[in-house]
C-alpha cells in the first residue's frame, strides 16, 4: 500500500473538520467505524485514495433536506485501525481522543472474550 504524507496530512485536516469515528454494539458485537458524510463524491474518493483504498465509498443518499450525500464508511476492525493509525500523528488533540476512545471502547469490550474468534 503506497501512501502519500501530503495526501495524509490533508485526509487527516478533512477528516479532522468532517469525519467521525465511533464503535457501536449491535446485539451480539462491538463495531468500530470511521465515517465521513458528504455532498461531493470526489472528496471522499480522495480520502479513501489517500487512506490506502481502504473503506467505501457510497451513495447518493437522499437526507431529510432531499439533498444527495455520499458516504466513505468502513466498519473492519482492521481497516479501521490502520486509518487512525495513518491520520492520529496529524489530528487535532479533540479528534485524536475521539479516536483513541473508539479503539478502546472496541478494545475493552473483547477484551473479557477468551475465545479467539472475537479478537
Amino acid at each position: 500500500m503506497q501512501i502519500n504524507r501530503d495526501e495524509i496530512i490533508w485526509a487527516a485536516g478533512f477528516f479532522d473538520g468532517e469525519g467521525c469515528a465511533g464503535a457501536y454494539k449491535n446485539r451480539r458485537s462491538m463495531i468500530p467505524m470511521i465515517s465521513v458524510s458528504q455532498v461531493d463524491r470526489e472528496v471522499l474518493d480522495r480520502f479513501q485514495a489517500a487512506v490506502g483504498g481502504l473503506g467505501k465509498v457510497r451513495g447518493p443518499y437522499i437526507n431529510g433536506q432531499a439533498t444527495k450525500l455520499f458516504q466513505f464508511r468502513t466498519t473492519k476492525c482492521e481497516a479501521v485501525k490502520a486509518i487512525v493509525e495513518m491520520l492520529i500523528p496529524f489530528l487535532s488533540t479533540i479528534k485524536r481522543t475521539q479516536c483513541q476512545t473508539m479503539l478502546e471502547k472496541y478494545e475493552d469490550y473483547y477484551s473479557t472474550f477468551t475465545d479467539k474468534r472475537f479478537k
